[in-house]
């Protein structure tokens, strides 16, 4: 069951991101932040089949071209994540693990390289495949420091545009082989 993304137009709960004129639908997948659809899909896999759940692959596919500055990924994570806690202490879900749709930027049968979902940009352009942390890496890391789920504000521009920069942070990729383990070690703390 996928229910991390929501198309455009199907549920307005809670509808975040940019918001794209009808011209650019035809050419362009818009995904909008719904949480509750994660609740809900928890909610309904507990009460049906009282079995723990393992989230695999929830992500934010990039079809806009935020690459490093991917703000909105971090607001994705932050959302559904509350969300799944939400789940875990007010309806008793048990959830065993939940992991970030990529933790690089690979290859998509459905769109190539052209819409990341990693947590770490590879460099495919160049050839070089380099890798640098994404902005959003920091949302990750504080929450394996804090142990809490951090509230990222989505940004409500109304934007389809990338940043006007895309130069690479300094963090080292070293820092990124850590990373899906943090992921997993805060969610033993909920």
């Amino acid at each position: 069951m996928n229910v991390g993304q929501a198309k455009v137009g199907a549920h307005q709960a809670h509808r975040v991101g940019p918001v794209v004129s009808a011209a650019h639908r035809s050419s362009l997948t818009v995904f909008q932040i719904v949480p509750d659809v994660m609740k809900e899909s928890l909610v309904w896999s507990h009460e049906l089949y009282k079995k723990p759940i393992i989230i695999c692959e929830n992500g934010f596919g990039d079809s806009v071209g935020y690459g490093l500055h991917d703000h909105q990924r971090a607001a994705y994570h932050s959302a559904f994540l509350r969300s799944v806690v939400t789940s875990v202490k007010d309806f008793g879900v048990e959830v065993l693990a939940y992991s970030a749709w990529s933790l690089v930027d690979s290859f998509e049968f459905t769109a190539g390289y052209d819409r990341p979902f990693g947590l770490v940009h590879v460099d495919y352009a160049s050839g070089s495949l380099n890798r640098t942390l994404k902005d959003s890496a920091s949302f990750w890391t504080e929450m394996a420091d804090t142990g809490v789920v951090p509230y990222v504000e989505p940004d409500q521009s109304g934007t389809t545009a990338p940043p006007a920069s895309t130069t690479p942070s300094s963090a080292p990729v070293s820092v990124a082989s850590w990373l899906w383990l943090a992921i997993l070690a805060s969610l033993t703390r909920l």
